[in-house]
């Protein structure tokens, strides 16, 4: 697998888009990529390591933002997103990861090509990478000089597990696990069949027992069956005789007789007697004004004549006829119509004086209220009476049934009480015999499906043969499986100690090669898979400095390369082909002396089938230096920084020399922040 080239936009350093195009030429693998200190040299090592995996290097600086901070300032909805482009085999594959937002979660996709216009969604993009570059061997192939101590020395266990993991035996323990399951798994089955065979045995032999338990039940079942009819007849003649007694139909007709007297007393005539209450409080409360009603009639004619001859001044006060035209109102209640308010109308102005006015309103009014008086009476009376006949005629249908049942108990109380009793009491102890020969009969007939079922069973156990066929079966796939995963357990082993050996060949091949200094990598002991870093002829690792600890991270990040490529050149590999990947390299280079920075330059470049290098332009000299005299040249890049400051910093060299040609580092005084890539031509 090959990355043929990346797109940044708005990711750490970087505002805007930018891309970069790697050098996939086998004779010229190497591409290098030269800038200040901080200027976005990580940022683009570490957009590689989060679009694969979601996550930042162990050792970057995490207060940063993913998305570049410039960019968030010109547009709020700005997105960081990483694209890598991949060539493995002919098929071409982009993955990419956006960031909406720095609280939200990455969007992680893969696209495979077929054609250049055509390609579709891989459904598990993860499975794609860890297929292409698996999650614990990144940190051999995405290499920081920075805490390189951290990855490939005080983690034995993680160098171990990586370098089992490129030669396959990380599949091949999964499957001897699956082996060792399913052998147990046989085991259990034997178990559970052994089991069965002897309670087969034991079926066979009672299998007379079982017979002969079937015949019993279905005797019992029979008897109690027949027992079951017998009793069902004798309660049903018992039941002839009661009834034709009338016992039940009595006994119905007084409940009945209960039900009517007690609603009676408590409901019909206690509201009978509150309604009469009410009306003899009715008639004594306002009967008068409704038995003096008829006197009003022969009132009003009086009080027209008089006011005819003159002897009665007008009805009202003219204020009081405006009143009563204001509210459309009579005193006595009454809407007035039309024809009444002309009348009122023409009348005013003929008032009488206010004393005058007063008692013909008092006089009016009273009339007024005999007839209002008379409308509500009636109108109470009315409902009075209509319920003291509706309960009246309740009462009387009551009154009517308990004498019509009084009478049915009296014709129908001449049989023999005793008797009945005696009947009674016979059916219902035939009723209790009855139930217990039901329950008897259920329990029969379950006892005698499970026999049957029971006998049939072991009796198709007993025809059945082959048992011990497939018994030794079983056997031979047991003995097998435990063979085969044995053999896969001392080939693990033996493969483990291979890479372990391997490991450590590989190693001194490359200190003895690259080297200034005559060191060699030897193993502390039997069991360890951590090569000490000793000088020649010495078995203890002296105390590393920096530098030497970065040169020893190369050296295992070259060596399990290496150990990889040679892997899938050999086509008796167990499982895997491995992993084949570009070795991506970040600022190595700073801790190490000329020598070590030639030597570890030549191991990267030559241990590789593709490198792009990321390097500190304070060591750029003498590194470009020994990657032209290789010719694996293959791209170049420098990157520039804006800075909107006009002023840089007394430790930043603001000029870069590159191919010859003076490059600006870092532009002062700009619009905005940022780093861009440019392509040095070579």
């Amino acid at each position: 697998m090959k990355i043929t080239g990346i797109e940044i936009e708005n990711f750490r350093a970087f505002h805007g888009k930018h891309e970069i195009l790697f050098s996939t030429d086998e004779k010229k693998p190497v591409t290098v990529i030269v800038a200040q200190n901080n200027v976005g040299k990580s940022s683009i090592l570490e957009a590689i390591y989060w679009c694969l995996y979601g996550e930042m290097p162990i050792d970057a600086d995490k207060t940063d933002d993913k998305i570049n901070n410039q960019s968030e300032e010109i547009d709020e909805a700005a997105q960081a997103k990483v694209k890598l482009k991949l060539i493995e085999g002919s098929d071409d594959f982009v993955i990419s990861r956006t960031l909406p937002s720095e609280n939200s979660e990455s969007i992680f996709s893969a696209l495979k090509y077929v054609s250049k216009d055509h390609s579709w969604d891989e459904e598990e993009p993860r499975a794609l990478v860890n297929r292409l570059l698996p999650k614990n061997l990144r940190d051999f192939f995405l290499f920081r000089g920075e805490g390189v101590e951290d990855l490939f020395h005080k983690n034995e266990q993680r160098l171990k597990n990586s370098m089992e993991h490129i030669q396959g035996l990380t599949y091949l323990e999964e499957g001897r696990k699956d082996l060792e399951n399913f052998y147990i798994s046989l085991l259990a089955k034997r178990e559970k069949l052994s089991k069965k065979m002897k309670k087969e045995e034991v079926d066979r032999n009672n299998l007379s027992e079982l017979n002969q338990a079937v015949e019993v039940l279905e005797k019992r079942l029979a008897k109690n069956n027949q027992d079951i009819k017998e009793t069902e007849k004798s309660i049903n003649q018992f039941n002839t005789l009661i009834n034709d007694s009338g016992v039940e139909a009595i006994a119905q007709k007084n409940k009945e007789n209960i039900r009517l007297q007690t609603k009676l007393k408590i409901e019909i005539l206690p509201n009978i007697e509150k309604l009469n209450k009410e009306k003899i409080k009715l008639i004594s409360e306002r009967g008068f004004r409704v038995l003096g009603y008829s006197y009003k009639e022969k009132i009003d004619t009086f009080l027209a004549a008089q006011r005819a001859k003159g002897k009665f001044p007008a009805d009202y006060s003219e204020a009081f006829l405006k009143s009563l035209l204001d509210s459309e109102n009579c005193i006595c209640g009454e809407k007035l119509d039309d024809a009444k308010k002309e009348h009122l109308k023409s009348s005013l102005g003929e008032g009488l004086s206010t004393e005058q006015d007063r008692i013909t309103r008092d006089i009016g009014a009273e009339l007024g209220a005999f007839e209002i008086a008379n409308k509500d009476y009636q109108k109470d009376i009315h409902r009075i009476n209509t319920q003291l006949q509706e309960l009246n005629i309740t009462k009387d249908q009551f009154e009517n049934d308990i004498k019509e049942n009084t009478a049915f108990i009296k014709d129908h109380a001449n049989f023999n009480n005793k008797d009945v009793a005696k009947w009674e009491k016979s059916k219902d102890a035939e009723e209790v015999v009855l139930k217990n020969l039901l329950v008897e009969s259920g329990t029969l007939g379950n006892k005698l499906d499970a026999a049957k079922a029971e006998f049939e069973k072991e009796k198709r156990l007993a025809e059945k043969s082959g048992s011990a066929n497939l018994d030794s079966s079983l056997d031979a796939k047991i003995n097998f499986i435990d063979e085969a995963s044995q053999l896969l357990l001392s080939s693990l082993d033996k493969s483990r100690e291979e890479i372990r050996n391997g490991l450590l060949k590989t190693l001194q091949e490359l200190t003895k090669k690259y080297s200034t200094l005559g060191e060699t990598f030897i193993y502390k002991d039997d069991e360890s898979f951590n090569p000490l870093l000793v000088e020649k002829g010495q078995n203890i690792e002296r105390v590393l400095n920096k530098g030497d600890l970065t040169m020893k991270g190369i050296y295992f990040a070259c060596a399990a390369i290496m150990q990889n490529m040679s892997r899938r050149k050999n086509p008796e590999h167990l499982i895997s082909e491995g992993t084949s990947a570009p070795m991506i390299v970040d600022a190595p280079f700073s801790n190490l002396d000329q020598n070590n920075l030639t030597s570890a330059t030549k191991m990267i470049i030559e241990s590789c089938e593709q490198s792009v290098i990321l390097v500190n332009y304070k060591d750029y000299k003498n590194f470009i230096e020994v990657v032209k005299k290789s010719k694996k040249l293959g791209k170049h890049y420098f990157i520039q920084r804006s800075v909107k400051e006009k002023k840089a910093g007394s430790e930043v060299d603001l000029n870069m020399t590159i191919e010859g040609k003076t490059v600006v580092s870092h532009l002062l005084g700009q619009d905005f922040t940022t780093s861009s890539i440019y392509e040095v031509k070579i």
